[in-house]
């Protein structure tokens, strides 16, 4: 094959690139996680959120495909954070990975020589990134940028207790049903509902919760107010605190 012919061939394959890609496998829920494209990377997860890892030795030049993930990794690697997840616009996302969002999710890891890096991998909803073709490589949709901070390595953390931490502070919603009092009258039902939560500088997390209830539960027509609870965040290595719901009901007596 000639220079003229092997360099059309290659025009064609970063053209075919740009334009085509596929679903690829969800990203590791819990367990051993790996990057498509980035050889010897590897990392822990807990609910998508990796919590130690090590960047693989190849990984010391920046990288970007599809763009994606360029606003997130703007804001990401400004912070002294090593986990956020973004949406496309570089907005931070107040909802689990994999829970029926799409967005960026970033995280840092460093080499055993103490080299380090940051990832922003962008996933579906369902944990699922996607995969695209470059020049005699396929690699995941998202950026690279040799960075300045990293989660542990995993022999120097306890995965196992990270992950009883995370999973023990889940909360499941449920839906009560207002019943009967001993006079035959309806017992009143107040329900309190996580809604989101920020985390600042600090580690103190806010939680934002709405209130709605009976007019039983409450003395008042369907009462609904927002209140703000502020917790502290200790699940250690910076692993924000999984909050799904929480649910109180109050018997009003009259």
């Amino acid at each position: 094959m000639n220079s003229g012919m092997r360099t059309l061939l290659l025009f064609s394959l970063y053209h075919i690139s740009s334009v085509l890609g596929y679903t690829g496998d969800p990203l590791a829920r819990d367990g051993v996680g790996t990057l498509v494209g980035y050889q010897g990377t590897i990392y822990q997860a807990v609910k998508f959120i990796p919590v130690c890892g090590t960047l693989g030795s190849q990984q010391t030049a920046p990288n970007s495909v599809t763009q994606y993930c360029d606003p997130a990794m703007t804001v990401y690697n400004h912070t002294s954070n090593t986990f956020g997840f973004y949406d496309k616009t570089g907005v931070a996302l107040t909802v689990d990975p994999a829970s029926g969002t799409g967005g960026c999710i970033c995280f840092s890891l460093g080499m055993l020589t103490g080299q380090k890096g940051d990832f922003c991998v962008w996933i579906d909803g369902y944990g699922q990134p996607e995969i695209w073709y470059q020049p005699l490589n396929y690699i995941v949709a998202g950026t690279f940028e040799p960075g300045g901070k990293a989660l542990p390595q995993c022999k120097d953390v306890n995965v196992a207790s990270i992950s009883s931490s995370v999973y023990a502070n889940q909360v499941t919603p449920t839906v009560a049903s207002p019943t009967k009092g001993q006079w035959g009258r309806q017992e009143g039902l107040m329900v309190v509902t996580v809604v989101g939560t920020t985390t600042d500088a600090q580690g103190q997390t806010s939680v934002f919760t709405s209130v709605a209830g009976t007019p039983e539960a409450t003395g008042s027509s369907g009462l609904s107010q927002s209140d703000k609870i502020a917790i502290g965040v200790g699940i250690g290595v910076g692993l924000p605190a999984t909050i799904a719901g929480i649910i109180a009901c109050i018997n009003s007596f009259h």
